[in-house]
């Protein structure tokens, strides 16, 4: 799972400027209405994390209407109604002299539910939100009050990408407030399990420490050139990148009968010519992929013994795919880890597990 921080690129409302596009909101007069703010980060794929603080600087108390949650990132929000808008999944939670209640945001409908469901939020309440592209839910958790919830989101409703959005009112007797997201120091880990360190400073500069140079602000692998590669590891076995998946020639050329697809949103491309086992794996090193190295292990020998030929695939080729044949190997070939991966790495030079899938590698060549 990605840890996130987030910037934002659009706000509307009735008077309020966002400083710098990050994380400051203010108050420029007292008027009667919301104020919003749009994530920059578009969210198609995976897992994310985005943790923060709504923080009073100044005077003012709390907000009288706080929601966080997701919009399509094709819809754009042009009034204070935004919360109204079609494509919003969310929580909110409103505090007046005449009400207070907690309700849930669901394609722009509004439905109130009981507080031992969602307790709601509170100015100084840290709140996490997770965006789960892949299950198709986004789920909120109030770590000061100890409460949660998770809501189904309804892709034809709210198409991928998603973007994150946060809404706070402050209404006339709070003129003049101003209202932040606490920034936070947050781990991001890449595609290849490399980590770096992201925060914002005092001055509100951006500021990333521990990154590596061979990734880029989208934290993925720099090269935008075409990995059509099937990779020969041993007979009847092959690795690749998910362009591999897709180049017809090739796959004829290698005489492939079976995929293994442990991807990230990628679909399989020629479901009616080939025999496909689909297991999504988020390329973290905290994702336990040892627990499916029996199936995986399974679906290769069948492969092999019914005299096909299979291709391992994940996104980049590099870390998921690479562990998939390495377990192989290991379990099924009872090769050690370090033959193992020296097999594989002169079949893809490129390869590269993640720090918790070598650990895992490992401890399952211990176990052998």
């Amino acid at each position: 799972m990605m840890e996130t921080v987030e910037r934002f690129d659009q706000t509307e409302g009735y008077g309020h400027s966002l400083r710098n596009k990050y994380q400051v909101f203010e108050k420029l007069r007292a008027t009667y209405g919301g104020d919003y703010a749009r994530g920059q980060q578009k969210y198609s794929s995976g897992q994310h994390r985005i943790r923060f603080q709504l923080e009073p600087i100044g005077g003012d108390k709390e907000a009288n209407i706080i929601l966080v949650g997701v919009i399509s990132a094709n819809v754009t929000a042009t009034d204070q109604y935004f919360n109204k808008t079609p494509s919003t999944y969310a929580w909110e939670t409103s505090s007046h002299d005449w009400e207070d209640k907690t309700t849930i945001v669901e394609n722009g409908q509004h439905k109130k539910v009981p507080k031992d469901k969602w307790a709601g939020a509170e100015t100084g309440d840290i709140l996490e939100l997770i965006i789960d592209c892949d299950q198709q839910l986004i789920r909120i958790k109030n770590e000061t009050r100890k409460t949660g919830d998770t809501m189904k989101v309804d892709l034809n409703n709210c198409p991928l990408p998603w973007k994150f959005i946060v809404i706070f009112s402050m209404y006339p007797d709070r003129a003049g407030s101003r209202l932040k997201l606490r920034p936070t120091v947050t781990r991001v880990t890449n595609s290849l399990g490399q980590t770096h360190h992201e925060s914002k400073s005092d001055q509100g500069t951006f500021e990333t420490r521990g990154r590596s140079s061979d990734s880029n602000g989208a934290f993925m692998v720099i090269d935008n050139s075409p990995d059509e590669e099937l990779h020969h590891v041993i007979d009847g076995v092959y690795i690749g990148s998910q362009d591999a998946a897709s180049n017809l020639p090739g796959l004829n050329e290698c005489k492939i009968t079976h995929i293994l697809n442990v991807a990230t949103g990628i679909e399989n491309v020629f479901p009616d010519r080939y025999n496909y086992l689909n297991i999504e794996l988020l390329d973290v090193p905290e994702t336990n992929i040892s627990k499916v190295f029996a199936q995986t292990n399974q679906f290769i020998e069948q492969a092999l013994a019914d005299n096909g030929c299979v291709l391992v695939h994940c996104n980049a080729g590099v870390s998921r795919s690479s562990s998939i044949v390495l377990a192989y190997l290991i379990g099924t070939r009872r090769m050690s880890y370090d033959d193992a991966y020296q097999l594989v790495k002169r079949a893809r030079p490129n390869i590269r597990p993640n720090d918790g899938f070598v650990r895992q590698l490992k401890e399952y060549a211990a176990e052998k």
